[in-house]
């Protein structure tokens, strides 16, 4: 409740400071009216609209630099990382991203909505037609329907995207697909079947591979330069709010290594790896480091067990000595840098982006955050990337152990028949109670000390196989009140379970 009553708190205040802004808002409401009933007036209201955008815009920097002048705790102070020099778009660019917006139209419709138009020459009626086109991209052109009559404009169902020196490159739209294919993994033929549905011509196949090549491009320069900030980020979080100290000779060290200052901070982290198709028997799978606080993806390693330059020269049937030479000049380029199972990819991805995480990211990475039932912080562990005095750390996920006792309960009960058949038997219902307790028993732990936590697991399985004949309550909390309030339900007098 005093949760609700902060958040209702908060809410006020940041309407109070808001009124300001609803005036504007109004006005730029009242300017966009206008401009709409009468045209005549545009160039006033467009003026009013930018003094308006103006006023919004100051009103929220203000606002903003209020919040962030506060003082704030230590995590707090990690997670204010809106200060830092994350790239922008340049304001005419802005402008152009703002006003830029995408629809599906069948040009009938177009058509139709034109057809009380005039033309501005003879006065007759106007329609628009399709020309050459460019990819996904078409040339539309408005012209008089009277024969005599030379009145036409022509324009492009997409705008162009230009570089730096604002010289003409390929359409948006363009861009925009090849982009979508590469997100979905369909590639091609994926394109090509969505064009095909909708009765539009797509483009063809090389135009597509050239701008698959400056998409992929765009995005891993994208990916390299948002990695960077977000390392730069973590890393002067972490050195400000953890500085260490400068180990000396005259000095002992301290029992915890990771507190000396050697100019590599370090972080706390989680890991997980996934795969394109689920059961192991995929061929790429990829492996994330996120910070924990901030929850930025710090780095990540591609694995793959297939190369398809290396499948289409292999049904050419070389020579070895032939084939040697190819791989020698291929290797650099080879796609398969993974010979091992699928399986192994999480723990040979952990592997790499723990051993190289100084050199790739400034980084140490000083607690893992992982499955339960993963193997990669076994391998981490055995292979002590940053020596035998800075150990990692594993950090159990709640919901993973949650999820793990409930499969664990429901195959015992489907192999081994717990309890018969008939009552206090191990039905999916109990399976479910006994791993919510779990999981409860565990989080209303987690300040105290492994004993303690021990003691509340055990006391909820000996509180859910007790009876009055033969009651086990004494590892439970007074009273067991915890265990018959709320998620808790009381239990029978015969028992929650049989023990037998």
């Amino acid at each position: 409740m005093a949760r609700k009553k902060r958040a209702t708190k908060s809410t006020v205040k940041h309407g109070a400071c808001s009124k300001s802004k609803v005036s504007h808002i109004e006005k730029m409401r009242l300017a966009k009216k206008a401009l709409v009933e009468k045209p005549e007036i545009g160039e006033s209201c467009e003026a009013e609209m930018e003094h308006v955008y103006e006023g919004v815009e100051h009103d929220l920097h203000a606002e903003v630099e209020e919040i962030i002048a506060q003082p704030a705790s230590a995590s707090a102070s990690k997670l204010n990382c809106y200060r830092q020099s994350f790239p922008v778009v340049d304001e005419e660019d802005q402008l152009v991203f703002r006003h830029r917006n995408w629809c599906l139209m069948e040009i009938g419709q177009l058509n139709q909505l034109l057809s009380d138009l005039k033309c501005p020459t003879c006065d007759a009626s106007v329609e628009v037609t399709l020309g050459e086109k460019s990819g996904l991209s078409r040339k539309m052109k408005l012209r008089c329907t009277t024969d005599g009559c030379n009145y036409s404009a022509e324009n492009h169902t997409s705008p162009r995207l230009y570089n730096g020196t604002r010289v003409c490159q390929a359409f948006d739209v363009n861009h925009r697909s090849v982009l979508y294919s590469v997100q979905t993994g369909g590639g091609f033929a994926a394109l090509d079947t969505f064009c095909a549905i909708f009765g539009m011509p797509n483009m063809f196949e090389n135009a597509y591979q050239r701008l698959h090549k400056t998409v992929c491009t765009a995005s891993v320069q994208t990916c390299e330069l948002t990695l960077a900030n977000c390392r730069s980020i973590v890393r002067d979080n972490n050195q400000e709010m953890n500085p260490g100290y400068v180990h000396d000779e005259n000095t002992p060290e301290p029992e915890d290594c990771w507190d000396i200052d050697d100019g590599v901070p370090w972080a706390d982290v989680a890991f997980d790896g996934t795969w394109q198709r689920r059961g192991y028997v995929s061929h790429y799978g990829v492996g994330l480091v996120v910070e924990m606080l901030t929850g930025y993806v710090l780095d990540f390693h591609v694995m793959s067990t297939y190369c398809l330059a290396c499948k289409i020269k292999e049904k050419e049937g070389l020579p070895q000595d032939e084939w040697d030479a190819w791989m020698e000049g291929h290797r650099k380029n080879c796609q398969q840098n993974h010979h091992a199972s699928a399986k192994a990819m999480e723990r040979d991805a952990a592997l790499k982006l723990w051993t190289e995480s100084v050199e790739r990211t400034g980084l140490r990475y000083r607690t893992m955050l992982s499955d339960g039932d993963s193997t990669a912080f076994r391998a981490v562990e055995e292979s002590a990337p940053y020596g035998e005095r800075r150990k990692v750390t594993k950090l159990e996920c709640v919901n993973h152990v949650h999820k793990r006792m409930g499969t664990t309960l429901r195959k015992q009960a489907q192999e081994n028949r717990l309890g018969g058949r008939g009552q206090g038997r191990l039905t999916a219902e109990k399976c479910r109670r006994l791993q919510d307790y779990y999981r409860g028993a565990i989080l209303s732990n987690v300040d105290k000390t492994e004993d303690n936590m021990r003691n509340a697991i055990w006391g909820t399985w000996f509180h859910c196989t007790s009876t009055d004949e033969a009651p086990r309550h004494n590892r439970c909390p007074a009273g067991h009140g915890a265990f018959t309030r709320g998620r808790w339900p009381r239990v029978s007098s015969q028992g929650l379970m049989r023990t037998t």
